[in-house]
């Protein structure tokens, strides 16, 4: 760390990055008096969900579908707690989670735990008792957590009770209730897409977190609605007196390496800036590049190291001809032949009909920009010869808006390998923990709890660790 100061901004907390989890930690803390800073290396905050236009037509990078959407749920307590909701559309999705596609068969998942249940049993009337134990174990997690269940005291960490479900996977659990492979295969696809683990990779508890919501209350928010949250946050962070650097990269967390902690941050202009605390909302691997090598104990960055992203996603948005009709909001697909996942997810706003197509992607990609090029080349023919295979009716009829690839999402957002969900969850490594090996410096985000709604949560989990009390949650709960 240099002894000369170019600047002395005095932070009880700087947060780097304006993805969800940092904006809504910023205002936890802004809310309960806390001094806090923001650093941004893109040009606004939030480049991965910000909206933009292609076409005239407005789209979004990320697709920001959540469970828990409806009224009176967690998301929206949230949002009214942070009082960034007004103008905010959310949509449910009447359809529930949509059409699952394996193998050319169809399967659909309603709206609704008892209608989604009943859906599965009609599909595996042998596997009803496998089921049944399934939604129950599932409603069993959900009930036992105060952030769903508000008649639950607040608690830091796991809740004990439901410890149990920490130690087996959601494949285990199936094999254990003998079921078959195809409705392992199913409910593996439409959990992979949304967290970026196989149910034989992650925990039945971690699992049970993120899909209930999508099965009981699934929903997306529209553009504008995003747009018009974008806006909320920057008033109130204003309001709050929270300090927003953009264009700010940062090049080091400062570090007192006698005491072992963090004191502030240096930009990729030279500029310090120092704080009781720092809070990091990045990919978690980023800490080697940010961190002096010599800081971090050999079994920490080992950790670092060894832990698996998740995939990343080719994204493609169309334009739809409004006479065109579809049947279905939603679609996963998956077809074994060529070892293919997919997902599709038609939004209509103001008459705008807009179809996009997500391709998961795991592992690097070419450094080479020509090599890059081929591969796109090939991944949008992969798509769109498999929307029209889903399709037919499709094709002449829609318009390419906007292609993104991994390495879009990667230079925007600053996750490795555009890892969609930060690392992966794990039976034997349930992401990462706020703390590190380093006093007063945090890690909060996708890596913790996946998904829109994990990043909601990690920052609340995230505000319980680092304020003196829990009198907010009071008023989270109370809206």
């Amino acid at each position: 760390m240099s002894d000369s100061k170019s600047f002395l901004n005095d932070f009880d907390f700087i947060i780097i990055g304006s993805g969800i989890s940092g904006l809504v930690t910023s205002l936890i803390l802004a809310k309960e008096g806390k001094k806090v800073a923001i650093f941004e290396k893109d040009k606004d905050i939030a480049p991965l969900i910000r909206p933009y236009k292609r076409k005239g037509i407005l789209i979004s990078p990320g697709l920001h579908v959540s469970g828990w959407m409806d009224k009176g749920e967690v998301v929206e307590k949230f949002l009214s707690y942070l009082n960034v909701i007004d103008g905010v559309e959310i949509k449910l999705s009447e359809q529930g989670y949509g059409v699952v596609n394996v193998n050319g068969k169809e399967y659909y998942i309603p709206k609704g735990y008892d209608a989604i249940e009943k859906s599965l049993c009609s599909y595996f009337p042998e596997s009803k008792s496998a089921i049944q134990n399934y939604f129950a174990s599932i409603k069993e997690c959900v009930s036992q957590d105060f952030y769903f269940n508000h008649s639950l005291p607040p608690t830091k960490g796991f809740n004990s009770t439901i410890s149990e479900y920490v130690n087996f996977s959601v494949t285990d659990f199936f094999k254990k209730n003998n079921a078959p492979k195809e409705l392992i295969d199913l409910i593996n696809f439409m959990s992979y897409i949304l967290v970026g683990s196989r149910t034989d990779e992650m925990c039945f508890m971690m699992h049970a977190f993120v899909m209930s919501g999508f099965y009981e209350s699934p929903g997306y928010f529209s553009t504008e609605g995003i747009s018009n949250m974008l806006l909320n946050f920057k008033k109130e962070l204003e309001k709050l007196n929270v300090k927003i650097f953009l264009n700010s990269e940062i090049e080091e967390i400062l570090i007192n390496e006698k005491e072992k902690k963090a004191v502030g941050v240096k930009t990729s202009k030279g500029e310090e800036y120092f704080s009781s605390n720092v809070i990091a909302s990045f990919h978690p691997k980023l800490l080697l590049k940010l961190v002096k090598k010599n800081i971090f104990r050999p079994i920490f960055i080992k950790r670092l190291k060894e832990a698996e992203n998740t995939c990343g996603f080719y994204v493609s948005y169309y334009k739809i001809n409004e006479e065109i009709k579809l049947d279905v909001n939603n679609i996963v697909c998956y077809d074994n032949k060529d070892d293919l996942l997919m997902g599709m997810i038609l939004n209509e706003e103001k008459k705008q009909r807009v179809l996009s197509v997500f391709l998961p992607n795991e592992g690097s990609y070419p450094e080479e920009k020509i090599e890059r090029d081929g591969l796109a080349k090939i991944k949008l023919r992969v798509i769109e010869d498999n929307i029209y295979k889903l399709y037919p009716n499709l094709k002449g009829n829609i318009e390419l808006l906007d292609f993104l690839k991994p390495w879009s999402f990667e230079r925007y957002t600053n996750t490795m390998d555009g890892s969609a969900y930060g690392i992966k969850q794990k039976l034997d490594s349930i992401g990462f923990q706020h703390k590190v090996p380093i006093r007063n410096l945090y890690l909060v985000g996708q890596s913790i709890y996946p998904g829109f709604l994990g990043s909601l949560i990690s920052a609340f989990s995230l505000g319980f660790e680092v304020l003196e009390n829990d009198n907010f949650w009071k008023k989270v709960i109370s809206i």
